[in-house]
C-alpha cells in the first residue's frame, strides 16, 4: 500500500496523508462475483407479512465467492474472529485474531509474521458463531444442507 500526500490547496489539507488500495483492487467488484439479492418487501412464499419496514434498499448486489465445496464442508470450514482493544473505533487500537486451530500452521504463521497478534482455540468453538446452509440444485431437483457442529441445531429443507 502507498501513501498519497495531498496538496495543500487548503488548511484542512496541508498534512493530510491517507493509504492508496490501487494495487488491492480495482473501483469496481469483479463482475462475475455478484449476485443481484431477491427483494420480498418483507413477504415469504404464502404472501403474509413477515417483517414491517423492510429496508435495504442500498445493497442491490451481493459479493458471492464460491470455492466448490460441498455444503458440510463449507459450514465446518475454519472460522476466526476479530477483537480491538480498547476499541475498533479508537485509531491505533490493537486489533487481535482468534481463530480456529484447524487452520494449517503455515498460515498461522505467516499471519503473525504480517504483524498480527494471533491466539488459537480449540477445534470448533462456538465463539465464531453458527450457522446452517441449505444448496438448492434447480438442474437435478435436489438439496444438500450442511449443520454447523459448533451450534445445536439442523438444516432442513422440503
Amino acid at each position: 500500500m502507498a501513501i498519497k500526500t495531498y496538496r495543500p490547496v487548503t488548511p484542512t489539507l496541508r498534512f493530510k496523508t491517507s493509504l492508496t488500495t490501487d494495487d488491492l483492487t480495482t473501483s469496481t467488484p469483479h463482475k462475475p462475483l455478484l449476485a443481484t439479492r431477491k427483494r420480498t418487501g418483507g413477504r415469504r412464499n404464502s404472501g403474509d407479512m413477515t417483517i414491517r419496514h423492510h429496508g435495504g434498499g442500498h445493497k442491490q448486489k451481493l459479493r458471492a465467492i464460491d470455492f466448490k465445496m460441498p455444503v458440510q464442508q463449507a459450514v465446518e470450514a475454519p472460522r476466526f474472529e476479530l477483537s480491538a482493544s480498547p476499541n475498533f473505533y479508537k485509531p491505533g487500537s490493537a486489533i487481535s485474531v482468534h481463530i480456529e486451530n484447524r487452520v494449517p500452521p503455515a498460515t498461522l504463521k505467516t499471519l503473525t509474521e504480517w504483524g498480527h497478534k494471533i491466539s488459537t482455540s480449540t477445534d470448533f468453538t462456538a465463539a465464531v458463531g453458527g450457522m446452517q446452509a441449505i444448496v438448492i440444485d434447480l438442474e437435478k431437483g435436489t438439496m444438500l444442507a450442511g449443520a454447523d457442529p459448533r451450534r445445536t441445531g439442523y438444516a432442513v429443507g422440503w
